[in-house]
């Protein structure tokens, strides 16, 4: 499960390396833990799915999302080779 640091201290941000869907790797994407929330975005800030977090963090999640779009896309590149 490879960690993406240097966004945030209070979220753990990652992917997992074998999601597969249809046969491939998904579109980039990010997970997002806190205790035990969990939530899935792609990098548009849209939301794949949310197991408890509530409207205002998701909010501040997706912004982080966008923010950091380049961070995630890069850390997704070097684990997968740049696609």
């Amino acid at each position: 499960m490879p960690k993406i640091t240097g966004i945030s201290d209070q979220y753990q941000f990652h992917f997992f390396s074998n999601e597969i869907s249809g046969g491939q790797h998904e579109p980039v994407h990010v997970h997002i833990r806190k205790d035990s929330n969990k939530a899935k975005f792609w990098l548009d800030g849209s939301i794949a799915y949310n197991k408890g977090f509530g409207s205002r963090e998701l909010q501040l999640l997706q912004k982080m999302v966008v923010t950091h779009k380049s961070r995630i896309e890069e850390v997704w590149n070097e684990h997968f080779g740049e696609q």
